[in-house]
C-alpha cells in the first residue's frame, strides 16, 4: 500500500521579512525544502498584514503553544521558533523529520 504524504508548512513573520535576518535564513531554508520534496505546500504570513493575526491565534490553539520567537513555522504536527541550528536542521530535514 502506497503511503499518501501530506505536508502542510505555514511561515508566520512576525516582523517586516527584511528586517528579520532569521526569518530570511528560515525563507532561504524552506524555499530548499519545496524544491527538493515533492508535495510541499508553503503559506508565508506577514502577521502586520490585516487579518493574518486570527489564523496564527488559531494555529497557537491547536498547537497548544504561544509564539514566542520569529519566524514561526509549522510542519504537520510540529512547530518551531526562531532559527538556531536545531530549528534549521529539523527544517532541512523535510517531510520525514516532522513523522
Amino acid at each position: 500500500m502506497k503511503r499518501l504524504l501530506l505536508l502542510f508548512v505555514v511561515l508566520v513573520l512576525l516582523v517586516a521579512l527584511a528586517a528579520c535576518p532569521k526569518c530570511v535564513r528560515i525563507d532561504a531554508l524552506l524555499h530548499q525544502v519545496q524544491e527538493t520534496h515533492t508535495g510541499v505546500t508553503i503559506d508565508r504570513r506577514e502577521i502586520h498584514t490585516e487579518g493574518n493575526i486570527e489564523p496564527l491565534q488559531r494555529l497557537e490553539d491547536l498547537y497548544q503553544m504561544r509564539a514566542e520567537d520569529v519566524p514561526v513555522v509549522f510542519i504537520d504536527n510540529e512547530y518551531f521558533q526562531g532559527a538556531g541550528r536545531a530549528v534549521e536542521y529539523s527544517i532541512k530535514q523535510g517531510p520525514s523529520a516532522s513523522r
